[in-house]
């Protein structure tokens, strides 16, 4: 039925992915008295504005881009970049939730652009939460889980955690979405604690309402219930009336399933009640048709036919193709359990040529969006080479003025001292014009440099945003591990060293590796053995160290050296890949090249690897090695890549060793996993001074 799908995903990514307007707990009448005092400053009039728009977006559905356009235009006078990227976000909100698409992009990726250059994290984070609402509004969930974990990347930079909680409901809700509800509850489960611990009633009673859709999908309307009531509970709190309708349409929906139709009825009136308070036609049409059904449950057909065709009358009215198409399969099972089979017919088939136009229309504008995409990079590449032709056509001409104006003055010359006051200027002007033409094609030169280089930077930076999402998130980390700190610093924007994790039942798998080189060579490496990695866990379930590192070293020999010679290639890796059980305080670990140390009691406990990497060598070929502790409480485990011991500086420009970072660590053990990465940055920074980063660093400690 309706309401099991459309509204609780609507209102659960609306309500986190909105940009929330600056005062929006004050009342709309002081605001648009507000909005009428010409002598209030500009700034101020820009936060009332996207206040009022936000307000009014229910009643006054049109108001809403007169008001921002207002707001953004102000900002653009004020050169007021926070109130420019706050104008553009609504604006990007307001076409999202009205399907217009295109229109929400450009805001979107308007509002990305500034938040970025201005350095606001907040505010980027924010846009990149709206971006990933709106692919999943168009069901695009590969886009919608990539900006949604560089929110989240952001949120956790910021440690804000209502923020990095709204980022997992998110996450959480595509992943349900996808029908992974194991996936999604854990991550709402997470959003939840979060949002407990900081006591956010609002993030609260979303994440409620977003666990009990998991269990209404999974066909528990009981526990579904217990959690919608929660939701309501939170919301009355607050005095959130629009958050505790939607909590009653959506108890009032597992009712109707239930076929307690009394208990359904009661909540859905209650909502109704509010919701025309709020002029929001939407959620009434969503409610009438509820009611429909109850109607049909009870008998009472020409009530539930009433009903029907008032949430058809009010749907229309929003123009929301998405909610039209829901509720016409909603009224073809009214018909049908009234026993009306010809009318239940009818309204299918309607359903069915809406679901195939939408279908039709989404696949059209992809295909116009490459097209136009298509065209665009066609009309850049005929300019840059009309450019060249022009530039080379330009130097011709210039040549041939030259050879001209010799030939002219050698016609003019009537005395020697003529001659001589002419050829000195005509020698001049020919030097100056050819020093003209060699800056033109100098300056046109650098130009296309210029280009070349941000084209690659560009695609180096995206690069990087992809390796990212495929290192072991903050939130994993956090879920697996007591304590932590992983100290990463790459030499360059992408890296050959990376940290991976992967939770196996109740034991939790953690690699620090450090692949063939850096930078993108590295960066491609560390993609193909993170690849590897989840293949040999996820797909072959293979859970050990060493025969992990044996599978994968296998798969990079296979895909990188398929010949078998040592002289085609060494790449691969070194690496520490640790699975820790903490029920069983047991550490179980197999290193290639990598050593890994254990501090207990102050003292330093050191495991030599196995003198080989995870790729092809010169030595013979010899499974891995397993090496297992028993963990004690206090016991501090670190693993790392060679990058910080290589490092040259110091007062004689050396390499600083393992020896002394050895005692570093020692010297710093008593200390938290926070203050022990602090010295461990200062201690780097100070010995490299002015001197070139050689390798990407990294470095991972936990504390049991």
């Amino acid at each position: 039925m309706f309401i099991r799908r459309y509204l609780p995903f609507l209102f659960c990514f609306l309500f986190f992915g909105l940009h929330t307007p600056v005062l929006a707990g004050s009342h709309l009448d002081s605001l648009e008295a507000k909005l009428k005092d010409q002598s209030i400053a500009d700034t101020e009039r820009i936060k009332c504005l996207i206040n009022v728009s936000w307000l009014v977006r229910d009643k006054d559905s049109k108001r809403v881009v007169t008001l921002l356009d207002e707001a953004r235009i102000l900002s653009i006078r004020n050169k007021w970049e926070w109130g420019l990227a706050s104008a553009l976000m609504n604006l990007g909100v307001y076409y999202d939730e009205h399907e217009v698409y295109d229109k929400a992009l450009d805001y979107y990726n308007q509002s990305i652009e500034i938040y970025t250059r201005s350095n606001n994290l907040k505010g980027l984070g924010s846009a990149y939460l709206n971006l990933g609402s709106m692919y999943l509004s168009k069901g695009d969930y590969d886009n919608a889980l990539d900006v949604n974990l560089k929110s989240l990347h952001i949120r956790e930079k910021l440690n804000d955690s209502y923020a990095i909680a709204s980022s997992l409901g998110n996450i959480g809700s595509i992943y349900l979405e996808l029908n992974k509800l194991d996936q999604a509850l854990d991550y709402f489960n997470n959003a939840l604690a979060l949002h407990e611990k900081t006591q956010t009633k609002t993030g609260m009673a979303t994440m409620c309402n977003n666990i009990g859709n998991i269990y209404k999908a999974r066909n528990k309307p009981e526990e579904a219930l217990t959690y919608y009531e929660k939701a309501l509970g939170y919301r009355n709190e607050i005095k959130d009336e629009r958050g505790a309708g939607n909590a009653l349409i959506n108890m009032g929906s597992i009712y109707t399933d239930m076929k307690r139709v009394p208990e359904s009825n009661e909540c859905l009136g209650k909502a109704l009640i509010i919701f025309s308070k709020l002029g929001a036609k939407y959620q009434q049409g969503v409610i009438h048709a509820n009611l429909s059904l109850n109607d049909a449950y009870s008998g009472n057909k020409s009530s539930a036919y009433e009903e029907i065709k008032e949430a058809l009358d009010l749907i229309n009215q929003t123009g929301m193709k998405g909610a039209v198409e829901e509720v016409l399969k909603m009224a073809s099972q009214v018909y049908s359990v009234c026993g009306d089979y010809k009318q239940a017919y009818e309204f299918e088939k309607r359903f069915a040529e809406l679901r195939d136009s939408l279908l039709n229309e989404k696949t059209g504008k992809q295909v116009a969006e490459m097209q136009t995409r298509f065209e665009t990079e066609k009309k850049e590449s005929q300019i840059r080479v009309q450019n060249v032709e022009l530039a080379g056509k330009e130097t011709q001409i210039r040549k041939q003025n030259i050879i001209t104006g010799l030939v002219g003055l050698g016609l003019v010359l009537v005395a020697a001292l003529a001659f001589f006051i002419f050829r000195s200027y005509s020698q001049k002007k020919k030097a100056n014009e050819e020093l003209h033409v060699a800056y033109d094609l100098i300056e046109d030169k650098n130009k296309m440099v210029e280009e070349k280089n941000k084209e690659i930077l560009d695609s180096i930076f995206y690069a990087q945003r992809i390796q990212g999402a495929l290192l072991a998130s903050e939130h994993l980390l956090k879920k697996n591990l007591p304590d932590y700190f992983v100290y990463y610093r790459p030499k360059d924007i992408v890296s050959g060293d990376f940290y991976w994790g992967a939770q196996t039942g109740k034991q939790f798998l953690l690699c620090t590796a450090d692949c063939t080189g850096h930078g993108v060579p590295g960066a491609f490496m560390s993609l193909l053995n993170i690849s590897f990695l989840n293949e040999t866990i996820a797909e072959q379930k293979v859970v050990r160290p060493d025969l992990i590192l044996n599978k994968v070293r296998a798969d990079i020999i296979r895909t990188l050296n398929p010949e078998g010679q040592i002289s085609e290639g060494r790449d691969g890796m070194d690496c520490s890949l640790c699975l820790y059980d903490f029920e069983k305080m047991e550490l179980s670990f197999a290193c290639a090249n990598n050593e890994l140390w254990l501090i207990r009691n102050g003292e330093i406990q050191e495991f030599l690897p196995d003198k080989m990497p995870v790729g092809i060598h010169s030595g013979p070929a010899k499974d891995f090695n397993l090496q297992k502790v028993l963990l004690q409480k206090g016991d501090t485990i670190y693993t790392f890549t060679d990058g910080y011991a290589d490092q040259f500086g110091g007062p004689k420009g050396k390499k600083f060793k393992y020896k002394q970072l050895q005692k570093l660590i020692l010297d710093n053990s008593g200390n938290s996993l926070a203050q022990q990465k602090r010295v461990l940055d200062e201690t780097i920074a100070e010995w490299k001074g002015g001197l070139e980063q050689i390798d990407d660093i990294l470095i991972i400690a936990v504390r049991i």
